[in-house]
């Protein structure tokens, strides 16, 4: 016997829209930094970062960037937490404008439909 339920989507809450972008945005930030703080160390730690630096200043002849401090580890994570800053602002906000967007025109298209069947 088979079974089918079938759903149409025809509006998204757009403040639950802003909310769950928002929570979707703390989650990429967090796991951002994360990753972010475990590849400086593990780069810092095996050298590559000044294996780099070597390598920069021996194709350009000279030491013109100081490559490990200009990737300190407050530079990086400075730059992290800004760009996760800009993800708590940016998402929320595509989201809005998407969730508006989508319930205008859900009137000409009907919405999406969603179909489950179990056999």
């Amino acid at each position: 016997m088979t079974v089918e339920k079938t759903w149409r989507l025809t509006q998204i809450n757009p403040w639950s829209a802003v909310k769950t972008a928002f929570m979707l945005a703390v989650a990429a930030g967090i796991t951002l930094t994360i990753v972010v703080l475990l590849s400086w160390l593990l780069l810092r730690s095996a050298g590559v970062l000044a294996v780099f630096s070597d390598t920069l200043g021996d194709l350009l002849g000279t030491a013109v960037v100081d490559f490990p401090s200009l990737l300190s580890f407050g530079r990086v994570l400075g730059l992290c937490f800004l760009i996760s800053a800009a993800q708590l602002i940016t998402w929320p906000a595509a989201a809005f404008i998407w969730s508006v967007l989508y319930n205008l025109v859900v009137g000409l298209t009907g919405g999406i439909k969603v179909s489950i069947r179990e056999e």
